[in-house]
């Protein structure tokens, strides 16, 4: 909401902990300069099944990240982002959504969620 760029990253093959492959994504918020500030150093956010106020547990496989995008998908005027997971519950698969970006109110869908 700040008029700047920011980029979501998936990381698919990332472990987290002993979880091989169980995926993460990250947020790099855009600065005054782009990505990163004079020192080269970026302000971030990263997401996986591990995070606090994130549904699920990371399980090897899941490739949470392998899919990310954004847009208003509550329709209150603020970009909100969602993740793929396909590898989720023995690779049936699920999708996570991150309102206004942030894992405050994070849901998950997955068939089984679904009925």
């Amino acid at each position: 909401g700040d008029g700047r760029d920011d980029l979501v990253a998936g990381a698919p093959g990332e472990a987290i902990g002993t979880r091989a492959n169980a995926g993460a994504a990250t947020v790099l918020f855009g600065m005054k300069n782009g990505l990163v500030d004079e020192f080269g150093e970026s302000t971030a956010v990263a997401y996986n099944q591990g995070t606090p106020r994130v549904p699920g547990a990371a399980e090897a496989g899941d490739a949470f990240g392998a899919a990310v995008a954004t847009g208003d998908y509550d329709r209150d005027g603020r970009k909100d982002l969602a993740v793929g997971s396909p590898g989720e519950n023995a690779n049936s698969g699920g999708l996570w959504v991150f309102p206004r970006g942030s894992a405050d109110g994070s849901y998950a869908l997955t068939p089984a969620r679904l009925g």
